[in-house]
């Protein structure tokens, strides 16, 4: 992926800060989350204008790694928390 911009999107209250690596709820509280996490919620958000593949994902994500689908299911799921 490309090294995070100082973009920050807010939706609904809810706070990505790409420079800083940081996800905020509506509250204004850091949700933690893992990098491959961050950087998949990062990556759709970028994205957000289409569709994005699971196959883009995983080589967005992890280039050049061999993962499974189970990598990208804990990071959806982690998000979602």
């Amino acid at each position: 992926m490309n090294p995070r911009s100082s973009k920050t999107i807010v939706v609904n209250g809810i706070t990505l800060d790409f420079a800083a690596g940081i996800l905020r709820d509506s509250q204004g509280k850091d949700v933690v989350l893992r990098s491959q996490a961050f950087a998949v919620l990062e990556y759709l958000s970028r994205h957000a204008d289409r569709v994005v593949t699971k196959d883009e994902l995983m080589q967005a994500i992890w280039p050049g790694i061999a993962v499974t689908d189970d990598s990208l299911v804990q990071c959806i799921g982690d998000i979602r928390r």
